[in-house]
């Protein structure tokens, strides 16, 4: 069952736990010890999804803590209650900003690999992902003919036409 995190033409998930460029491909290391390596020519999408807390879970914290309150303002005084209150304040603010960044990379096989991270490597994994956008564009543009030496005929019989009115011969 695919998650709204996932894309549904995926045929397989696997987790990443470093990813890293060289000029053939993308070294890509799995549950620590597994190593395989992907073509840029094989790579189809390659993005960064923003992930934030779901309201299952947003809920399921704050009932734990309403009831926390609840049992406190029974058997402790209210000073202790609104204490426990500041407490809590922190919970609140980390639910109200979580968020967390995953990246997303789809192969030719179908094969969705993610790596999750924090805010705080957000700025390099985006460093790696303009990389890795820039490698496929290189090669998919080197493998592709010139577009100035491959003239159509149509092309190639409008040159010919300019070059004709600049010797003014038609």
């Amino acid at each position: 069952m695919n998650t709204i995190f996932e894309p549904q033409h995926t045929k397989r998930i696997k987790k990443i736990d470093c990813l890293s460029c060289n000029k053939n491909g993308l070294i890509v290391v799995q549950n620590s010890i597994e190593m395989s390596s992907i073509s840029y020519s094989d790579i189809v999408k390659v993005y960064i999804k923003k992930q934030k807390l779901e309201p299952k879970i947003k809920f399921g914290i704050l009932l734990v803590l309403l009831l926390a309150l609840a049992t406190s303002m029974v058997y402790l005084p209210m000073e202790m209650v609104l204490i426990s209150l500041f407490l809590y304040l922190p919970i609140f603010a980390w639910m109200y900003d979580f968020k967390s960044y995953r990246l997303q990379l789809i192969d030719k096989s179908q094969t969705l690999y993610f790596k999750k991270f924090s805010s705080i490597n957000k700025q390099e994994h985006i460093d790696l992902v303009n990389t890795i956008r820039k490698e496929i564009f290189e090669k998919r543009t080197n493998h592709s003919p010139d577009p100035f030496q491959a003239k159509s005929k149509v092309h190639q019989s409008i040159d010919d036409i300019y070059v004709l009115q600049s010797l003014r011969i038609v």
